[in-house]
């Protein structure tokens, strides 16, 4: 499966949970999780063909699609690969999504227990929610990352 189709799945996998919250906006990045370190070089290799690299982390590199990729839910037009981990095999990956009205949001999810809330270490100013189950992961950043690189 192919950056594009692997987003594409992911969505559709998702699109359940996305569509039951409130607040959601639109995404435009993807953190893609590789099933094996086989697969993370395949990902890496295709990546080289469709991307451009922005910027270079410890877990993976910012890249941005040559030609963005249209969802549903937006354009997905930032990425980054992370290091294979074998506690991620259950999803393709995770986006982030925007909030139109964060306060609200953190008012209803704070105390869900399908969220935990993150400090983003590689962007400091950036911190979220990430709403996990067994089918889904996607997140929410205040600053969206992709702020930072457009």
């Amino acid at each position: 499966m192919n950056l594009e189709q692997r987003i594409l799945k992911h969505f559709e996998t998702i699109k359940p949970d996305v569509m039951s919250l409130k607040y959601v906006g639109a995404t435009d990045f993807f953190n893609f999780f590789p099933k094996s370190e086989q697969d993370q070089i395949e990902l890496e290799k295709e990546a080289d063909e469709v991307a451009t690299v922005i910027t270079q982390s410890v877990r993976g590199h910012y890249r941005k699609f040559n030609a963005p990729i249209k969802t549903e839910f937006g354009e997905i037009s930032i990425f980054k690969i992370r290091p294979f981990d074998a506690s991620k095999v259950c999803w393709l990956g995770s986006p982030d999504f925007v909030v139109s009205e964060w306060d609200e949001f953190v008012k209803i999810y704070k105390d869900d227990k399908r969220f935990f809330y993150f400090k983003n270490d590689t962007h400091p100013t950036c911190q979220g929610y990430t709403f996990e189950s067994e089918t889904s992961r996607f997140c929410f950043c205040n600053p969206p990352v992709s702020d930072t690189y457009k």
